[in-house]
């Protein structure tokens, strides 16, 4: 426990992958509460 807490005290941030970027946020492509707020967004009027 104690080397582990001296290990993250220095460990160097790492920027995740571009793959993993661009998974992470194609799985937002197909969700219905953003899907709803960006035809919202588009559409104001007809809130």
């Amino acid at each position: 426990k104690q080397h582990a807490q001296e290990l993250m005290t220095t460990k160097k941030p790492v920027m995740p992958s571009k793959h993993f970027i661009r998974t992470y946020f194609s799985s937002f492509r197909n969700d219905p509460i953003l899907s709803t707020e960006a035809i919202q967004s588009l559409n104001p009027d007809e809130s």
